[in-house]
């Protein structure tokens, strides 16, 4: 039980992650396009 609920944390703070930098690397695209433009 306490290594399959550790593992469940893993993987959700892995799709954090992965959230996180998806969303920063959008925030990064936006401001190139407005600079860009």
């Amino acid at each position: 039980m306490i290594f399959s609920t550790l593992e469940l944390d893993a993987r959700m703070s892995l799709q954090l992650i992965k959230l996180r930098i998806s969303v920063v690397k959008n925030v990064f695209g936006k401001i190139e396009e407005m600079l860009s433009s």
